[in-house]
């Protein structure tokens, strides 16, 4: 079964995501901050990261900086509730597919049950990739 770390610093939805996950049959390791994210992703080989762009002290576009030098094929989601331009092409640059919250939430959990079945990296990639965008058009 596939494993998911979740990087959320607001308790409440880390909390669903992690339940609601763990329902699916997803293996479902969660945190609060960047600093242990990074020493979970350190002694663990995850299939799907979902990571929170603006956690407190090192921030997930930071932890995500960090986790490309050395896992550039990992497949990232990363949850906010800022979508500026710049942040946007910043998420491009690092490969990361971005889903907004509060409004996608329900969409995220929703697409990783239709993943359910994923046979590679590349293939969940891609299938996050066409869905965020299509919600990113449907939050503006």
């Amino acid at each position: 079964m596939p494993e998911i770390l979740i990087a959320e610093d607001e308790g409440h939805i880390r909390d669903l995501l992690e339940d609601e996950l763990g329902r699916m049959g997803f293996v479902v390791d969660a945190v609060g901050n960047g600093k242990d994210a990074l020493e979970k992703i350190d002694g663990q080989s995850y299939d799907l990261l979902l990571i929170d762009l603006l956690l407190p002290g090192l921030s997930g576009v930071e932890v995500i900086k960090l986790l490309r030098e050395t896992r550039p094929h990992v497949p990232i989601v990363g949850l906010t509730d800022y979508l500026g331009h710049g942040f946007m092409a910043e998420s491009k640059r690092l490969n990361v597919t971005v889903f907004a919250k509060p409004a996608s939430f329900l969409n995220l959990v929703k697409l990783l049950k239709e993943a359910h079945e994923w046979n590679s990296g590349d293939e969940l990639e891609e299938h996050l990739k066409i869905h965020s965008i299509t919600e990113m058009q449907m939050a503006s």
